[in-house]
C-alpha cells in the first residue's frame, strides 16, 4: 500500500470521527424539555394559622434544547413560611412533584431536593440528595410542619432536575417533552384517621408480658423477645419504644425509636479519641455514608432530631439514674449536651429498661447486669463475645465513652477503640404500620 493511500485512509477515519461527533452535537440540540405550569404563590389558611408559599423566580422554569449533562438543566427554589399565634399549633404541609407530561424514557429525567429548616422550627421534608428517576406518576416528596407560636418561620427548598449524562447512547430521548410543577397543600394529620405506630404502641402499654410494652420513662418494649420487629431499609430493625420531646427535642411529638437488629460492623466512636459526639468519626459516618446507603423510602420516614448527650461519671448507676443524666448537662469541659442528626446510638438507659423489672430490679446498677435475670432476659443483649458502643460519653474524661461488654454490663473506654455499632433512628410521628403484627415472622411494615 502506497504512503498516499495510507494517508488518505487516516484522513478518512479522522473526518468520519469528526463528523460523527458533530452529528451527535446536532442531535442533542434537538432534545427539548420544559418545567412549566401551575405553581403559583399562595397562602394556606387553617384554624391554627397560615402558611405562605413563595416560588422564587416566577411561576415556573422553562428549559429547551437541553443536552445530557452532569449539571441540572432546571432548578426551582421555593419557601414555605408558617405563622401562628397559638402555642400548641401544628401546621402540616405536603410537597408533591406533579407530572403534567413526560415522554422521556423511565428515569431519564431525575431530581434532587435540598431542604433547609431556615427558622429551625418544626420539621422539613427530608433532603433527597441521591438523584431519583422520574416516571409518569406524581411524586410525593414528603411532608413538613410548623409547631407552636411563630411569625413567618421559613422552610426553604431547592428542587434540581437533571437529564443526566450516562456516557451511553441517549438518542432514544430525542424530541421528548417533560412538563411538571410543584404542588404544596395542607396535610392532615394521618393519626386523626389512622392508628399511627406511636399511638398503637402507647395503646399496648399495659405493663404485661402479653404486649411487652411498659410505661417507664417512655413506652418501652421489655423482656427477652417482645413483638417489636419492623422492616426498615429492607432489613430487620426493632422498636426500643415511644418517647416524648424530653428525649428527642421535637416539641409536642411522640416518636418511635428504632435500633437495627444486628451490627453494621466494628467502628471507633471517634478515631481521634475525643468524646465529643458532634465531631466524632462515628457520627460523621452514620449521618454521612451510612445515611446515604439507606433507601429513599426509608429515609423519608426518619425524623431529624436532637440527640441528648449528657454524660455520667461511672457505670455504677441504675437505669433510673442514667436516664436523666443522659438528658442533663454533666459533661466534660467544653463538650456539647445536645446534637442534631438523623442517626445515633442507643443510651445506657435504653439497655437498662429493656429487661423486665420482675427479673432484674430497677435498683440494680447496670454494672451488675451480668447476673442471671438481667442480661439474659434483655432483647437488646446481642450475646457473649459482643461489645457494643453507646452514644453517652463519660463526663469525667476527655476521651472515654460508654459501651456494653459481652457480659451485659456497661463500661467506659477510649473512644478510639473499635466495637460493634447498631444504628438507631427516630421515626416521624405520622408513620403508620400498614401490615404485620410485630412478630419476627410478621414484622411491622411502615408507611409515611
Amino acid at each position: 500500500m502506497s504512503l498516499l493511500t495510507k494517508i488518505n485512509k487516516i484522513l478518512l477515519v479522522i473526518i468520519t470521527i469528526t463528523v460523527f461527533f458533530f452529528l451527535v452535537g446536532i442531535a442533542y440540540a434537538y432534545f427539548t424539555a420544559d418545567i412549566i405550569g401551575a405553581e403559583i404563590d399562595k397562602t394556606i389558611t387553617m384554624n391554627s394559622g397560615e402558611m405562605d408559599i413563595v416560588f422564587n423566580g416566577g411561576d415556573g422554569i422553562t428549559a429547551s434544547n437541553i443536552e445530557p449533562s452532569y449539571e441540572p438543566f432546571a432548578s426551582k427554589e421555593f419557601t414555605v413560611a408558617g405563622t401562628s399565634a397559638i402555642t400548641t399549633a401544628v401546621m402540616r404541609y405536603e410537597i408533591t412533584l406533579i407530572i403534567d407530561e413526560n415522554t422521556f424514557t423511565e428515569g431519564a429525567i431525575s431530581y434532587t431536593l435540598t431542604s433547609t429548616n431556615t427558622a429551625n422550627n418544626g420539621s422539613i421534608v427530608n433532603s433527597i440528595l441521591d438523584r431519583t428517576g422520574i416516571g409518569t406518576n406524581d411524586i410525593v416528596l414528603g411532608n413538613g410542619k410548623f409547631l407552636g407560636e411563630t411569625n413567618s418561620a421559613t422552610h426553604t427548598y431547592v428542587l434540581d432536575v437533571y437529564f443526566y449524562e450516562t456516557g451511553e447512547n441517549q438518542f432514544e430521548d430525542m424530541n421528548k417533552t417533560f412538563k411538571a410543577h410543584v404542588g404544596i397543600e395542607n396535610y392532615l394529620d394521618p393519626c386523626l384517621t389512622e392508628n399511627c405506630l406511636n399511638n398503637h404502641i402507647i395503646s399496648l402499654a399495659d405493663n404485661s408480658l402479653e404486649t411487652g410494652v411498659y410505661d417507664e420513662n417512655g413506652y418501652r418494649y421489655e423482656g427477652i423477645d417482645p413483638n417489636n420487629y419492623v422492616t426498615f431499609n429492607n432489613e430487620t430493625w426493632r422498636i426500643i419504644g415511644v418517647f416524648d420531646d424530653y428525649t428527642h427535642g421535637i416539641t409536642g411529638e411522640n416518636l418511635v425509636k428504632l435500633i437495627k437488629a444486628d451490627s453494621i460492623g466494628n467502628y471507633a466512636w471517634d478515631s481521634g479519641s475525643v468524646n465529643n459526639w458532634n465531631t466524632s468519626s462515628l457520627k460523621t459516618y452514620l449521618n454521612g455514608d451510612y445515611y446515604t446507603s439507606i433507601n429513599q423510602a426509608s429515609k423519608s420516614l426518619i425524623e431529624n432530631v436532637t440527640w441528648k448527650l449528657g454524660g455520667h461519671s461511672t457505670d455504677d448507676a441504675t437505669a433510673n439514674i442514667f436516664y436523666p443524666a443522659e438528658r442533663g448537662t454533666n459533661v466534660y469541659s467544653g463538650r456539647p449536651t445536645t446534637g442534631e442528626g438523623y442517626i445515633g446510638l442507643m443510651y445506657p438507659s435504653d439497655y437498662g429498661y429493656a429487661v423486665l423489672e420482675a427479673t432484674c430490679a430497677r435498683t440494680t446498677n447496670l454494672s451488675s447486669y451480668n447476673t442471671s435475670g438481667c442480661y439474659d432476659q434483655s432483647w437488646l443483649y446481642l450475646g457473649s463475645g459482643i461489645i457494643e458502643w453507646l452514644i453517652t460519653p463519660k463526663s469525667g474524661t476527655s476521651e472515654d465513652a460508654f459501651r456494653f461488654l459481652n457480659s451485659g454490663t456497661p463500661c467506659k473506654c477510649s473512644a478510639s477503640d473499635t466495637f460493634r455499632v447498631r444504628p438507631s433512628v427516630y421515626l416521624k410521628s405520622s408513620i403508620t404500620a400498614i401490615s404485620g403484627d410485630g412478630t419476627a415472622e410478621s414484622p411491622y411494615v411502615l408507611s409515611e
